[in-house]
């Protein structure tokens, strides 16, 4: 639905609602010459409320993608991971083996875990947002086991 439609002071003005169930309202349409305001409607207008379109509601069912940009060697037997975190909606949270990350910018665009360095050499991100979707490609990266 439209809200909200002003031409103030302009030397035309053209105004073409060209799709299903158009609704409209608080139209203005000031200082512009008699001569040269148009308005192409087709279609019947919506009577009642219920006729009138309703804003989208859309569904958030992309899972976020996580990647783990920086990792460095901390304290005997640990390491620093640094990385990430894209999503179109609010992110959860964020895990490395199975470890809460810390949240340096909002929604974790960027984020820090200092933890155990794997015996395997496997660290593996995941993420999660809050509409539930759970991000299906975890990033991995091996480094020189310990």
């Amino acid at each position: 639905m439209l809200d909200h439609f002003d031409v103030y002071d302009a030397d035309y003005a053209v105004w073409r609602p060209e799709y299903d169930r158009h609704a409209y309202h608080d139209i203005s349409i000031d200082k512009v010459p008699d001569a040269h305001r148009y308005a192409f409607v087709s279609g019947p207008h919506p009577v009642d409320a219920a006729d009138f379109p309703t804003p989208l509601t859309p569904t958030d069912d992309l899972p976020p993608a996580t990647v783990i940009t920086h990792i460095e060697p901390a304290a005997p037997g640990k390491i620093v991971v640094r990385g990430t975190t894209s999503d179109n909606g609010d992110v959860a949270d964020v895990i490395v083996n199975g470890v809460d990350v810390e949240e340096l910018a909002p929604n974790y665009a960027q984020w820090e875990v200092t933890l155990d360095a794997p015996s395997d050499g496997k660290l593996i991100a995941i993420s999660n947002d809050v509409a539930g979707n759970v991000e299906q490609t975890p990033h991995v990266r091996l480094i020189a086991a310990h």
